[in-house]
């Protein structure tokens, strides 16, 4: 929504930002229960933060809106350099917001993608990304935590999904921690250009492997050949579908798998269980 600037005796620029907090105030109510939101962060550079939460304020007792009026204790006003989805991540790497978001999903995947970059640079044998490279290392029970972006789970190949719940479930099985990555974060776009994969080890493990990359394909999901298959945007391996926890479960992709058998390729059973995940995973963050 585009805002004039500023200038003296230029009221659109007034009637532009009114129109948007309305924009933002209708949002809310539409998209947030609070019932599962554990905190609201309204960040802005300068002031625009405070000048809406007094806009807020002022109509929800006007309407009498009894979800924010009975929440305004969950909004939270904080600092940052930009408006951009960018500048998420900067809010959330704040002391003070971590603080108070630190049982939160969100919080959870920034600190968790930060130490496998800082592992990555310190001890690159400790840190591996894309499906070949993952799966290997979860083979010689390697794999401390295991990061996913659930945007792979979202993929057309059924043997994909499958490759990609067996390794989430050998990860869980032999005490690793899996982390499924909201694709709607700023983290999770940056772990789907590492091929939607990557762990964190438990022991510098040295993996060789030579073999052409692929991109995940703008479905959401990686593709595959039904044997190894090709790796994500700049990754090291291959980029395959599933899930666990958040992920597909068995029963799920054994009904998937006799609907493809029967020529359904992508079912409307799959879009329901692809929105259960998704359900699943909100719930999981808290936010």
């Amino acid at each position: 929504m585009p805002i004039p600037k500023k200038r003296a005796g230029n009221v659109a620029h007034d009637k532009a930002l009114q129109k948007f907090y309305r924009a933002t105030y209708e949002a809310l109510l539409r998209h947030i229960n609070f019932g599962l939101v554990k905190a609201v962060l309204l960040a802005s550079p300068g002031f625009v933060n405070s000048d809406f939460f007094a806009f807020l304020n002022a109509e929800a007792q006007l309407k009498e809106d009894k979800p924010l009026l009975q929440n305004k204790a969950k909004f939270v006003l904080c600092h940052s350099s930009s408006g951009h989805k960018h500048a998420l991540e900067e809010v959330l790497t704040q002391p003070g917001i971590q603080a108070r978001l630190s049982d939160t999903k969100a919080v959870g995947e920034v600190q968790a993608l930060g130490d496998f970059f800082a592992m990555l640079s310190a001890q690159p044998d400790r840190a591996h990304y894309g499906f070949n490279h993952v799966r290997v290392a979860a083979e010689h029970d390697a794999v401390e935590t295991l990061l996913m972006s659930d945007s792979i789970f979202r993929g057309r190949d059924f043997l994909a999904r499958r490759q990609f719940v067996d390794l989430v479930e050998s990860v869980k099985a032999k005490g690793g921690r899996f982390l499924c990555f909201s694709s709607l974060h700023v983290t999770g776009e940056k772990l789907h250009q590492l091929g939607g994969v990557a762990a964190v080890l438990r022991f510098p493990l040295e993996i060789e492997m030579e073999e052409e990359d692929l991109p995940l394909d703008e479905g959401g999901g990686g593709s595959s050949s039904a044997g190894g298959g090709s790796g994500g945007g700049g990754g090291r391996g291959a980029n395959k579908d599933g899930g666990a926890g958040d992920y597909y479960s068995a029963d799920a992709m054994q009904q998937q798998e006799e609907e493809e058998e029967g020529g359904e390729h992508r079912s409307a059973v799959e879009e329901e269980d692809v929105e259960a995940i998704r359900a699943s995973d909100l719930e999981g963050m808290g936010l």
